[in-house]
């Protein structure tokens, strides 16, 4: 049976007229302290050697030297090796196998920084690039883990309107 649009419509009409609503519900509060009927697992705290320090860290600024190196990266194409990245004066370690977003792409650490023109500021690059690293720090060493890169993204929306020159069209 094909239904119509005014079946659709007669049928609804009739289940609003009825007065079917949702009342109450069988759901009920939670008793404080008590817990919940499906255990959750998670991760077990890591081991770390003794005397190792971890924290994490999220920083942001433009990109003042990138280096790609081979050091710790066995045995895997160089379009894949990690290498350090500097921002705010701190140098950052980034570890083989990484992955940089930008807004429109995706590249490995390797692949950004060699190819082509190196996106560093050192480069000459203008206006340069502003990178979002996020990672641990690990006995004072940054390492990144995730990292975001564009062309002053933080730049984009900022000011206030103060008036508008409708004849130069300056602000």
């Amino acid at each position: 049976m094909k239904l119509t649009t005014k079946m659709v419509t007669a049928i609804l009409a009739a289940t609003l007229a009825t007065g079917v609503y949702a009342k109450g519900g069988t759901a009920k509060s939670p008793v404080k302290g008590a817990l919940g009927p499906f255990n959750v697992p998670t991760l077990p705290d890591p081991v770390l050697a003794p005397g190792t320090t971890l924290s994490g860290f999220d920083d942001t600024g433009f990109l003042q030297n990138a280096t790609v190196s081979s050091a710790g990266c066995t045995n895997l194409d160089p379009s894949l090796w990690g290498g350090t990245a500097t921002i705010n004066g701190k140098t950052i370690t980034i570890p083989c196998n990484m992955i940089i977003q930008m807004p429109a792409n995706t590249f490995t650490w390797a692949d950004m920084v060699n190819g082509g023109l190196s996106l560093s500021l050192n480069s000459g690059a203008y206006p340069g690039y502003e990178l979002n690293v996020v990672g641990n720090i690990v006995n004072g060493k940054h390492i990144a883990g995730l990292m975001y890169i564009s062309q002053q993204s933080l730049n984009s929306g900022n000011g206030i309107i103060s008036r508008i020159d409708y004849s130069t069209g300056m602000r």
